[in-house]
């Protein structure tokens, strides 16, 4: 699972703290120290999945994320 091995977010999850874990996935968005538009999108999305939006409804979730 590479950098998500020990982070924060499985520590959540191995606890249950699942709305903790849940809010780590908007942390997961940068890319070479910079906040990436499509990846705070993709992860808003995974977010909503996780938290148990239908799969539309969690990409329209993404999509409107603004910069």
């Amino acid at each position: 699972m590479g950098n998500a091995s020990g982070s924060t977010l499985m520590r959540k999850l191995d606890a249950g703290d699942l709305a903790g874990a849940a809010e780590q996935f908007l942390l997961w968005d940068k890319a070479g120290g910079k906040v990436m538009l499509g990846l705070k999108r993709r992860r808003t999305a995974e977010r909503a999945l996780f938290l148990g939006k239908a799969g539309a409804e969690a990409v329209a979730i993404g999509q409107a994320v603004q910069a």
